[in-house]
């Protein structure tokens, strides 16, 4: 079975960005796009996490420091 890695990470940013400007607009914050696009690429580039071979406690508290961050930079 083949993985396009461009084609996940094209897709994760864009749900991302979804889920971000929805969550933004349901809150009624006024928050710049561009935020919002740099933390959909962030969570884009945490699903290369899935790729290597690390441990699943390490990968579970990575992709949690990753949603905080997006967070941060989104709000």
């Amino acid at each position: 079975m083949k993985i396009y890695v461009d084609l996940v990470f094209i897709l994760n940013c864009w749900l991302d960005f979804l889920i971000l400007l929805s969550v933004s607009l349901v809150l009624k914050r006024s928050v710049k796009i561009r935020k919002i696009i740099l933390s959909s690429i962030l969570g884009g580039i945490s699903t290369f996490f899935l790729f290597f071979n690390i441990n699943y406690l390490f990968l579970i508290v990575m992709k949690l420091f990753v949603c905080i961050c997006m967070c941060i930079i989104s709000f």
